[in-house]
């Protein structure tokens, strides 16, 4: 958003954060607060940085009136959590636990990151071209049937492709904890 970040907060969006600042999801805040595509609009107040100051200013008024801060509800958490410990109620202690990290901010999202090299770009590729016949027939051939040919694989790739399979080609032999019938 281009606002002006000096600019003072319309009244609306005043409504919206004292609602948020109560407890209200940013949805039902939006819908309080007068805006006709509550859901939509809620979500781009809670990306505004005049909206997300005056959130943390209503947030901290909120903090000193009910003399609460993080360390508290933490400190509380903590005490429950010993009396679950007391009377062997494992999953409330893992209930308190979890809520304690995610206060702490453990659970941010995780991103994971996948490289294709550019042959195995070209396979997707040439996968996502195929009709459903042809992913049918791939996937009942198995390895039988290739994606054009392997000459433009590097060698340590091909070795995998043609690597023995240690548990399809090994002979049935008993687990060691089993008996030979």
């Amino acid at each position: 958003m281009g606002a002006n970040p000096n600019q003072a907060l319309t009244d609306q969006q005043k409504r919206f954060v004292v609602a948020v600042g109560q407890g209200l999801s940013q949805t039902a805040a939006a819908r309080h607060a007068g805006y006709k595509f509550a859901s939509v609009e809620g979500y781009q107040l809670m990306r505004n940085p005049r909206v997300l100051v005056a959130l943390e200013k209503e947030r901290t008024k909120y903090e000193h009136a009910s003399m609460m801060s993080r360390k508290k509800v933490i400190d509380g958490l903590v005490e429950a959590i010993d009396v679950a410990r007391l009377q062997a109620e494992a999953s409330s202690m893992v209930a308190g636990w979890r809520e304690i990290a995610r206060i702490c901010g453990y659970f941010a999202p995780e991103t994971k990151q996948i490289n294709i090299s550019v042959n195995g770009a070209i396979r997707v590729a040439e996968i996502e071209q195929m009709t459903d016949d042809e992913l049918s027939k791939l996937i009942m051939d198995g390895e039988s049937t290739r994606l054009d040919d392997d000459d433009d694989l590097p060698e340590e790739d091909l070795a995998l492709l043609e690597a023995p399979n240690e548990f399809v080609d090994a002979p049935d032999t008993p687990y060691p904890d089993e008996k030979a019938a």
